[in-house]
């Protein structure tokens, strides 16, 4: 999983989270490995995640703040570059 290319905007993952609707978006992170020439292969070789981590990311699920740590010391960003919450609300209401 971890070597294909990265998809142009994978759009907004709705999870279900104990019965609420939670928006995770990483556009920020793809968005960032287009512009610095890099594939999700890359990144999990020079951060050292797992294909199951990417998958998660991938997927739009949550995943713990030390990958987002070796993400943003890698890509030279900060968590708001690379991850996004979306109100529920918000989202419910574009539907």
């Amino acid at each position: 999983m971890c070597g294909i290319m990265v998809p142009v905007l994978i759009g907004i993952v709705l999870l279900m989270r104990k019965g609420k609707i939670m928006a995770i978006s990483y556009n920020g992170l793809w968005k960032l490995l287009i512009d610095n020439n890099m594939n999700k292969g890359d990144l999990c070789k020079k951060t050292g995640l797992s294909s199951s981590t990417m998958a998660k990311m991938t997927n739009g699920e949550s995943v713990k703040l030390s990958v987002l740590e070796r993400i943003c010391k890698e890509l030279n960003c900060n968590f708001a570059d690379i991850v996004d919450y979306v109100d529920d609300s918000k989202v419910s209401k574009e539907k």
